[in-house]
């Protein structure tokens, strides 16, 4: 339908398509991205020192160089914050893991402080390793999802009218 509301959602790599997608089609509405990184640069090199305890310098430069080489991409194309700024007015909603080691609270914080929307927002679940801010709360992550849904989309239902007239049956004419 031409006047459909389209949100995209997406959790880890998931958030970042989402976002990425939504930076460049301009009938994405809203976008909750859920434990996003902030780019690629940063992606790879945490993810080196945290998993192997191995440096930048060298390994991780050679790396990334042989990524987008061998892949033929451009790093600069994976940058969360410029994504998130190309949409312009159109509201994020980042959610984030405060335990969440993989991407680190300050750098999700980052790609939502890169939204101009004020309609914006941003979640952090105190429990929550990286994607699991849903298990660790579910009802709260599922009240700041209605919430948002509601706001952003004007999606609330409206208030039936207190009368006696209307008709219980969602079926009938």
């Amino acid at each position: 339908r031409p006047d459909a509301k389209v949100l995209l959602y997406g959790v880890s790599m998931g958030a970042v398509a989402a976002l990425l997608a939504a930076s460049e089609i301009a009938e994405v509405d809203a976008v909750v991205a859920d434990s996003p990184f902030l780019n690629i640069d940063h992606t790879l090199i945490h993810h080196l020192d945290l998993i192997f305890g191995l440096p930048r310098f060298l390994l991780g430069s050679s790396l990334l160089l042989a990524l987008e080489l061998s892949a033929g991409f451009d790093r600069e194309d994976f940058d969360l914050e410029k994504a998130v700024s190309r949409m312009g007015e159109r509201p994020v909603l980042v959610v984030a893991g405060e335990e969440d080691q993989r991407m680190p609270l300050a750098l999700q914080e980052r790609v939502f402080e890169a939204s101009v929307s004020e309609t914006s927002r941003f979640r952090s679940f105190p429990d929550a390793r990286h994607g699991a801010a849903y298990r660790t709360d579910a009802e709260a992550y599922e009240a700041m999802l209605t919430e948002f849904v509601e706001d952003v989309l004007a999606l609330r239902s409206p208030e039936l009218p207190e009368s006696a007239d209307v008709d219980s049956n969602p079926g009938s004419p």
